[in-house]
């Protein structure tokens, strides 16, 4: 009888040694893969902190710049302490931050944020930029709540105009139009139609809110500012009821805040302030307003921009423009700050806000260089009138608040701030 027990013995072994050699192999590699993917968890998880850390530094530079209206004039020129890459920040567990916020080129009503965060224990980075826009912002030459009517003879440059009811443009091929009803005569469709050219009017248009004008602060200031330079302007810059303005010429730059209606009549040597003009009553210009300003111009650094419809006029601001408003797009064109263009008969050389049932009204022969607010409706019409935006007088609106609205965000390959 054959005996199979060594056999099965024999067979065992090779089993065995089969399985050691196996797990010789795998254990291993088992070993190395556990190692990596703990590796890779640990330097998930320092990225991911890193991330956090950094979109902690976006919301705090947001926070600081509707802290104040302060903080946000101040980063459209220059920086705030702490807030320019120049601090490193350590209040969050697990890492540190920091901080960059930084004016927008070519548009001060934008800030770029920067923030980049450090895990503590890989030294990993992350880092992001945000782009906001002051949403509460006076960037158009004429903002109306209601409506705006353009006369024929009205020119307005630079800025565009906004309505929250309806605009007549007198069909004019510049500046911009955008109104929450209809914009006559370019509609011809109505609210069910095309609504746009996409180049110079936009109707039935989600327009933003008015501004928050910070009345407050110009009555106040308007209260404490003395005694205007001449009688022709008034006794004082505070004006309980309605005033006419006839010889007025005032270059300080002090608000005046007039509680009734305010005229601009020609005679006794003309009219011409610099600063801001304050009614809450209506505004009218009679005959040229007496004008007497003269002097050039900043052209605003986007002013290209109102011109698709009529790019010749906007070459005769600027003598480096593109040759072509498309040209101008492609490559995001901004005039140099050195571009000027000389204006005369000016009235006005500020912040205009008007708050009565009719707004503006009235024209000839004047100019309004800055920007104007109307609680209400703004008609220009009764003959020769040129408004010109002045985009610094603009950013240096007093608001109650600032409502920043975020444009952009990215993710860049930046690393942490050289210097922390």
């Amino acid at each position: 009888m054959i005996d199979k027990t060594g056999d099965k013995k024999g067979f065992a072994l090779v089993v065995v040694v089969m399985l050691i050699a196996i797990l010789a192999v795998m254990v291993p590699t088992m070993v190395k893969w556990t190692v990596e993917e703990n590796r890779a968890s640990v330097s998930q998880k320092a990225s991911t902190k890193a991330f956090h850390l950094a979109e902690a530094a976006l919301d705090r530079g947001y926070w600081k710049l509707i802290e104040s209206q302060s903080n946000w004039t101040a980063t459209s020129s220059g920086t705030i302490s702490g807030y320019n890459f120049d601090r490193d920040y350590a209040d969050i567990d697990g890492g540190d931050y920091a901080i960059s916020i930084s004016s927008y080129p070519g548009d001060s009503e934008k800030r770029i944020v920067e923030g980049v965060g450090r895990d503590s224990v890989t030294g990993q980075v992350r880092r992001l930029k945000a782009v906001y826009v002051n949403a509460g912002a006076v960037t158009t030459s004429i903002k109306a709540k209601k409506a705006v009517t353009v006369g024929a003879a009205v020119e307005v440059h630079w800025g565009p105009i906004m309505a929250g009811t309806s605009i007549s443009t007198g069909g004019k091929t510049f500046p911009r139009f955008y109104s929450a009803g209809n914009v006559s005569p370019q509609d011809t469709d109505g609210a069910g139609g095309t609504n746009t050219d996409r180049r110079q009017w936009w109707s039935y248009y989600s327009v933003p809110d008015m501004p928050p004008i910070d009345l407050d602060f110009y009555q106040s200031s308007a209260a404490n500012s003395g005694t205007p330079p001449s009688t022709k302007c008034g006794t004082s810059y505070y004006i309980t009821g309605s005033k006419t303005f006839k010889g007025c010429q005032d270059t300080s730059g002090k608000p005046y805040f007039i509680t009734g209606d305010a005229n601009f009549a020609p005679g006794s040597g003309g009219n011409y302030i610099v600063g801001t003009i304050i009614v809450l009553g209506n505004l009218s210009i009679s005959g040229n307003g007496g004008g007497m300003g003269s002097y050039s111009a900043q052209v605003p650094p986007q002013a290209w921009k109102e011109y698709a419809n009529n790019w010749s006029q906007y070459q005769s601001y600027d003598g480096s423009a593109p040759a072509s408003w498309e040209a101008a797009v492609a490559g995001s064109y901004t005039a140099a700050s050195s571009t000027v263009f000389p204006i005369s008969d000016v009235l006005i050389h500020g912040f205009v806000y008007v708050g009565g049932s009719e707004g503006l009204t009235g024209g000839g022969n004047g100019v309004l260089h800055g920007a104007m607010v109307t609680a209400n409706n703004a008609t220009v019409g009764t003959s020769t009138f040129d408004l010109y935006y002045d985009a610094d007088v603009a950013a240096a609106i007093k608001m109650t608040n600032i409502s920043l609205s975020r444009e952009s965000w990215d993710e860049v390959s930046l690393g942490w701030p050289s210097g922390l």
